[in-house]
């Protein structure tokens, strides 16, 4: 049974579900091993309570840690994709309603964003 992703309880849900994968999966892991997920997690949390319920909380340049982590390890389209599809997934085994649909959305928009910047380096 799915449920709206309308709070910030949800919210963590989303992350904590997605992150689980990420960190596990064997094409994406490399990427998160060396962030300390205590200071990253509550980061995530606020980016997509800002990004969705509007709670203005994030503070900072998503871009910039990507940036910075593309030029120690590239990313490539595939990484992307799995991303999304980790995260289109996740979104699938637990919400539905408007704002899962926006956050699928925004996570699309995100990707190619980041690719698009990634690719001009």
């Amino acid at each position: 049974m799915t449920q709206a992703l309308d709070n910030p309880a949800a919210i963590r849900l989303l992350m904590d579900s997605f992150y689980a994968q990420v960190t596990t999966d064997p094409l994406l892991a490399p990427f998160f091993a060396h962030l300390n997920m205590e200071e990253h997690m509550p980061r995530m949390y606020a980016f997509w309570e800002s990004l969705l319920l509007g709670a203005g909380t994030y503070r900072g340049n998503a871009m910039q840690p990507h940036l910075e982590l593309h030029r120690r390890l590239r990313m490539e389209p595939q990484h992307f994709e799995r991303w999304l599809t980790l995260f289109e997934a996740t979104l699938a085994t637990h919400f539905s309603g408007t704002i899962a649909e926006e956050a699928l959305s925004r996570a699309r928009h995100i990707a190619a964003l980041m690719q698009h910047k990634i690719s001009q380096l």
